[in-house]
């Protein structure tokens, strides 16, 4: 009856009386509570957790640095992989590692990617195909960006139907490869370690097909705008050699690599020493619209390369890229570039004064951030700068300053510009001991004593 009035069962009350305790008073509820200790063991996992994933080195985008503000991990890593590894060394701490779907949660607050080759995203384009705005500026901008997009890409296939038509015509396109690291193992530890960067600048004749690769690495040469315009030079000379009379040339526009007074300076030079060689012309893509046929030999290349369990150093890197292409087609020629190779030509368009040509005939400026294309053609053995700020425009021809003709040097042809580089530039010595690390441990993931020498001997700074 007592429990029918409460309506309660037996088992509620024998519940009840087990909970008291000694002073007569009923235990708290224990069920959606945490213990302070259990918070507390929860706080030390995440700290793990973060402290496993700040162990990997990151880099910046190869693409939009300054649309994302992401960083990324090395494209061979993944989540499972990364978690795997962390479960390991907690074991190896005799420590109990946190789940999986904390480790992911935390990896995705920190908002880090995986390296993936793709398309940059452009900004003009996805503004208006998420917001569709009317407002009339904003139209008139995208429908000048479509044009220019369309026009660019008219124009290479004028060129390819050039170069097929005339053997004295060569079109082609250029691009820098996103960075290789080496050593490459499926070994863990070198994932925790800052690996050796290697440059690839490909060239892609648009009608011979034919693939150039220049490659060297940055204890060799950085990647700026006197590197790339050396092996454009390079480039130019072996056409020159070849009988070409005109160089029509496509590309990315980046005003730290090609797009600035650095690249006609060369060219000028190139001209001016030529046999052959009469004009060449540099077209720019519209922003965020590239269409490089050069592209499928960088897919080539990093399939090559995905598919090598490791590549330990350099020299394995460039017999990899030779033999990349399949059976019964051309295969690439590689040129390793040696840091004597690079020339300064920057110093030498300010020697010069290239790059205080501004003023054009027509009474426009030459604006390098808004330049098209630049043309330079030599005529009756004088070369003159041309520039488009649209490629539906004519060009305008530049206006060179009288400075030029009362050079100090008496000579029609121009002295042989000087190396870029005294010495070899140093890796930093945090990097550097990483390279030596992944040769010296336990287990060294570089065990050959050939490939230890070469990165024993990369010079680096002593702080």
């Amino acid at each position: 009856m007592f429990l029918s009035t409460l309506g309660v069962t037996e088992r509620q009350i024998r519940t009840e009386l087990k909970k008291r305790q000694r002073d007569g008073q009923i235990a708290m509820e224990g069920r959606g509570g945490r213990r302070e200790a259990e918070k507390v063991e929860d706080e030390e996992k995440r700290q793990s957790i973060l402290d496993h994933i700040n162990k990997f080195p990151r880099k910046e985008s190869h693409y939009c640095r300054t649309n994302t503000k992401n960083e990324f991990l090395a494209p061979e890593l993944n989540l499972t992989t990364m978690y795997n590894m962390y479960v390991s060394e907690m074991a190896a701490n005799k420590k109990k590692p946190a789940s999986r779907s904390l480790y992911n949660n935390i990896f995705k607050s920190l908002g880090l990617k995986f390296f993936a080759l793709k398309k940059d995203a452009c900004g003009i384009c996805l503004r208006k195909m998420k917001e569709n705005p009317t407002d009339e500026s904003f139209l008139t901008m995208y429908q000048k960006h479509v044009d220019e997009k369309v026009k660019v890409r008219q124009v290479k296939e004028e060129a390819k139907k050039m170069a097929s038509e005339n053997p004295k015509i060569c079109a082609a396109v250029f691009d820098l490869q996103q960075v290789i690291y080496t050593p490459k193992s499926h070994h863990s530890s070198i994932f925790y370690k800052r690996r050796l960067a290697n440059y690839n600048f490909t060239i892609f004749d648009l009608q011979s097909q034919e693939g150039r690769c220049f490659l060297w690495h940055e204890g060799i040469a950085r990647r700026g705008a006197n590197e790339i315009s050396t092996c454009i030079y390079k480039f130019l000379q072996e056409k020159d050699l070849d009988g070409t009379e005109e160089v029509i040339l496509f590309c990315e526009g980046c005003v730290g690599q090609n797009k600035n007074s650095v690249l006609p300076s060369m060219i000028l030079y190139s001209l001016e020493h030529a046999k052959n060689l009469k004009k060449v012309t540099v077209n720019y893509f519209e922003t965020n619209h590239g269409q490089n046929e050069g592209g499928c030999m960088h897919s080539v290349i990093e399939r090559k390369v995905s598919k090598q369990p490791e590549i330990m150093v350099p020299s394995q890197l460039a017999t990899l890229i030779q033999t990349a292409r399949a059976t019964g087609k051309k295969q690439y020629t590689v040129y390793e570039i040696n840091t004597v190779d690079v020339i300064d030509w920057k110093r030498y368009g300010q020697d010069i004064g290239l790059h205080a040509w501004r003023d054009a005939l027509d009474g426009s400026s030459l604006v390098w951030t808004k330049v098209k294309s630049v043309a330079l053609e030599k005529r009756k053995g004088e070369c003159d700068m041309l520039f488009k700020h649209s490629h539906m425009e004519e060009f305008s021809v530049v206006s060179k300053p009288p400075k030029r003709q009362k050079h100090k040097h008496k000579s029609k042809t121009l002295p042989r510009p000087q190396n870029a580089y005294a010495s070899v530039p140093k890796l930093s010595l945090p990097k550097y001991n990483d390279l030596i690390a992944l040769c010296s441990r336990p287990k060294p993931v570089v065990y050959q004593q050939d490939q230890i020498m070469f990165y024993s001997n990369l010079p680096h700074t002593q702080k």
